[in-house]
Formats: C-alpha cells, structure tokens, sequence
C-alpha cells in the first residue's frame, strides 16, 4: 500500500524530540542523572482484562484507575474514576519522567495513544518517558455520564452541525436541545461538573498518583488548551510541554472560531489526500489529478444529499452526504486513514454498499 508523505508529522515529532528530550548529550557531557520511577500507588493491569477493549495494543501498555472529587470543591464528597495508562520508559537507566499524551476533542479518548502515537515519537524520547494516556472525566473508560441518548443522535452525521440540503439548520437545533435536555435530566451529578478547569485538577491527581514531581504533556487540538489551564493552574508541577494544533481559548472563538479554523485546516490538508489519491502507484487510486479528486469528493457529496445509498449496520444505517464529509474531516487527522476514506469514495461513486464499518454504531 502507497503511504501518504508525512511531512507535517516528522517536524511535529523532531519538534518534539528537542523540546522534550533536550535531545541527547553528547558523549563527552555529563548527563544528568536519571529520574527514578515514581512511587506509584496504582494497581497496573494488563489493558485488556475483563472487556477485551485492550485487542490491538502494544502489549507493553498497561493501564490503572485513579479516584478524583465529582466536586474538587468538595474533596471529601462523592467521587469519580479517571482511566489511565502507560508504557514504561525503555531504558529505566536514563528515564526523565512521564509524558501524557493529551487527547483533543473535547470528549477525545486518549487511553491507547502510548499505543498508537506514542510509538510515533523518535527512540530517545520513548526511552526516557512514561507515555501516559487519559481517558477525561465522563469520557470513554473513565467512570462515564449517561444521558441515556437516543443512538440516532450518536450517528457519524450528527459529529458536526452540517446544514441540510437547503442550507437549514432547524434540525440541527432540535437535536442540540433534545440532547441537552436528556442531559440536564439523566447526567447526573458528574455531567454539571466537567469543566477544562477540572480535567486539569483531575491531571494533577493522576501525576500525583503516578509519584511525579511535574508533568510532561504532548497535546493536539482541545487538548493544548486543556493544557495551557494546567500550567496556569499548577505552574511548578508543569515541566516540558509541545502544544499541536493550537486552539484559542477566546471564548468568543470556542464555537464559530473553531469550526471556522477546522475549515481551514482542511483546505491545508485535503490536497495531501488528493495528491495520494491521484498517484498512480496508489491501489486505492481515485482519479489522474488532485483536481479531479477534489471535484468528485465534492459532486458525491452533493448527491448523497439527495440520493443515500443504504449502509447495514453503521450509524445512520446510510451512506449520506453529512456522512462523507465526517469521514473526510476523520480521515484528514491522519494519513493511516486515507485508504479507508478512499474506499468510501469509491463506493459512493459506483453506488454500492460501502465496507463495514470500523465499528458498531454509538
């Protein structure tokens, strides 16, 4: 399979080898000394115990939970658990400290990045790091909120506020105040207190629970912002940070201003897709041009919008116009996804059932 170029991916990670690792000293310098492994107090399990989830893993990646205040407010009162795991440094002899690798969203699970991302970053920084991954607070394998949604609402349509057809959005708005309305009635107590400023208390917990003195943080999209709270709030605990994907925290930009740089950030990264898509040395190749893929991601767009081809068991159970576009926004986060995307396309364009989806419906 034809690889898509990475040029954006290899600066990030050398980036990231110079402001994490201080890169490594020369033969001659003194290094140093290394940083011992923090007196931990978690009970480390193998990630896949009990519900399977841990299927695909390095089987290095370990993962524990740690208790945090529903109300930090209140920290004697109820409490909530945060999912957590890590993969140890690989030479304990030269160990730094600990990396959390910071999900975006917000509501992005971070639990398998030492799997997946973390296995991106250059040796010496695996080397000397813990890679940390999180579920947040309601989130994923964290003591989750239920608000009991109806699964239609949950739908890979639903991901984004896409206008209908006819550029309205009533529908938009029904759905945003029946999920909100569910929430306000079945979320419970947790839902009223997830806020940035306690995921960052509830970090503070997890670095303390893993026996660090300061936290180290890699973090993309919502993610730096979660983070740049951390370091105001806990600014001698905060060590060495690569913010990616920068979001504004203007509140004011929280909503339209970040949808509107979402849509700049795909007109940055969709002619990488198009240029891999129009290769000819690509098996999933599309079209001759970039152009051209451009135009025919646009025109099955349109007439997805008024003809969907039926989709068994995905989420809507149809293959439709709001559906492609997710799947290209999805897709365009990493180029590992480019021929998933393009075989979607190529169903859409020959107007059969797409693949299985990568899994069940929400």
């Amino acid at each position: 399979m034809t690889k898509p170029k990475r040029h954006h991916t290899a600066l990030l990670l050398t980036a990231s080898a110079a402001v994490l690792g201080g890169l490594v000293p020369p033969a001659a310098a003194t290094a140093p000394p290394s940083t011992p492994a923090g007196r931990t107090s978690l009970d480390w399990k193998p990630c896949d115990e009990g519900d399977g989830r841990g299927r695909g893993l390095d089987a290095r990646q370990e993962c524990a939970t740690v208790e945090v205040p529903v109300d930090h407010a209140d920290p004697g009162g109820p409490r909530t658990t945060i999912a957590v795991s890590r993969i140890p440094a690989e030479k304990p002899s030269a160990r730094r400290g600990v990396l959390l690798l910071a999900p975006g969203g917000p509501g992005g699970s971070g639990l398998d990045n030492p799997s997946g991302k973390g296995q991106r970053l250059p040796q010496e920084i695996r080397d000397r790091y813990d890679l940390i991954g999180i579920d947040p607070r309601g989130m994923g394998r964290s003591a989750p909120v239920d608000c009991g949604f109806d699964p239609a609402d949950l739908g890979a349509s639903k991901q984004r506020p896409w206008p209908a057809a006819d550029g309205s959005v009533t529908a938009n708005m029904e759905t945003a105040r029946r999920m909100s309305a569910a929430c306000a009635r079945d979320g419970g107590d947790l839902i009223r207190h997830i806020s940035t400023a306690n995921n960052a208390r509830d970090l503070d917990l997890v670095r303390a629970a893993l026996g660090e003195r300061k936290l180290s943080v890699w973090a993309v999209s919502y993610g730096t912002y979660a983070t740049a709270v951390y370091g105001q709030l806990f600014p001698h605990r905060t060590d060495r940070v690569v913010l990616d994907s920068v979001d504004d925290p203007d509140p004011g930009q929280v909503g339209r201003g970040w949808l509107a740089a979402h849509e700049q950030g795909v007109e940055d990264a969709f002619p990488e897709f198009a240029a891999w898509a129009s290769a000819p040395g690509t098996p999933e190749r599309l079209a001759s041009t970039p152009a051209e893929v451009r135009a025919l991601v646009l025109r099955l767009a349109a007439r997805l919008d008024r003809a969907p081809i039926p989709w068994p068991g995905a989420n809507p159970a149809e293959l439709n116009g709001d559906v492609l576009r997710q799947s290209m926004l999805t897709a365009l986060y990493d180029p590992d996804d480019f021929p998933r995307l393009a075989e979607l396309i190529r169903a859409a364009r020959d107007g059969r059932t797409p693949p299985a989806p990568p899994s069940p419906p929400a």
